[in-house]
């Protein structure tokens, strides 16, 4: 029931509730309370291996993902629904027992409706639930449309392309794997190498390295030769002092994050783990680094995701 809680000035608190009427059970405020202290002590202690700062940022996460379990906020911007979509799939990181919230796959926009399938997809797969693959084989016409049009936009280079761009390859390789997929099978090969030719032009100079580490992400579209290239690269610019990739004398974690992960999908195990714990260390132990955004978070879990831990 419970969307956010504030600290104001006076020192009381004020109780933000996902609907402006909940209904309260017959229960007393004691036990209300002893309740959401028991289950915040056992949240403590399912992740003690991260740091406070960690924590309190999936804490956050989890208030705000568990206040629309049910379904997705549809009257938003397109920006927040896309955000919204990442919150719920790193709760469902954390909390893989929860069910998956009601999606609506018809936003009358065919880059959010991508976005949706492509994370329904994920949600599935975590919990191991084929819904999302026999969604997309009954629904093939309307989605075939979502993808032409998507690619259409990610050619023109419209909005956020590039990022479209990185989700839109990653749900290609899903729809891949779909049985029954002749329909689209010829014309996903072409959309791939169409967009990794246009990612590359755009994220690469002349000499085949990337133009800054904002778009390390993105070599993951990239051909292996590529991506191996621009890791010996990026390695190289890590040798410093504090072993990290800098940006105008200040360490840049989003970028060694995003490396950090790059190395771990090339195989790369030991560099990326000395980034990684690293850039751990930065994060929650330098006085300045008082918050992480939502995209840090994501790299962050991301990482933890793939050494296991979670």
């Amino acid at each position: 029931m419970v969307k956010d809680i504030e600290n104001k000035k006076d020192d009381s608190l004020e109780i933000v509730f996902s609907k402006k009427k909940p209904r309260f059970s017959n229960i007393s405020f004691a036990e209300v309370m002893a309740r959401e202290q028991k289950f915040w002590d056992n949240f403590n202690k399912k992740y003690y291996y991260l740091r406070d700062t960690v924590i309190n940022q999936i804490k956050k996460l989890y208030l705000i993902s568990f206040s629309n379990q049910n379904s997705l906020n549809m009257n938003m911007s397109r920006a927040k629904y896309m955000e919204q979509l990442k919150v719920i799939y790193l709760n469902g990181i954390l909390n893989r027992e929860r069910l998956i919230p009601e999606f609506n796959f018809d936003r009358g926009d065919s880059i959010q409706n991508m976005f949706t399938y492509y994370y329904y997809i994920k949600l599935s797969n975590l919990k191991e639930n084929s819904d999302a693959k026999t969604l997309l084989r009954n629904n093939f016409i309307k989605v075939k449309e979502d993808i032409q049009e998507s690619y259409k936009s990610i050619t023109n280079k419209e909005g956020d392309w590039l990022e479209n761009s990185l989700v839109f390859y990653n749900f290609l390789l899903e729809i891949e794997k779909l049985e029954k997929n002749e329909l689209l099978f010829n014309e996903i090969e072409l959309m791939k190498e169409d967009i990794r030719g246009k990612v590359k032009k755009e994220i690469l100079n002349s000499s085949g390295i990337i133009k800054n580490n904002n778009y390390i992400k993105y070599l993951d579209i990239l051909s292996q030769e590529d991506q191996i290239k621009n890791i010996n690269k990026l390695l190289e610019n890590t040798k410093n002092l504090i072993r990290l990739l800098k940006k105008d004398d200040n360490i840049d974690s989003k970028a060694n994050l995003s490396l950090s992960l790059l190395l771990y999908k090339n195989n790369y195990i030991v560099e990326s783990d000395k980034i990684f714990y690293n850039i751990d260390y930065f994060i929650n132990y330098n006085e300045k680094y008082n918050e992480l955004d939502l995209e840090e978070v994501y790299l962050y879990l991301i990482n933890i995701q793939y050494r296991g831990l979670i």
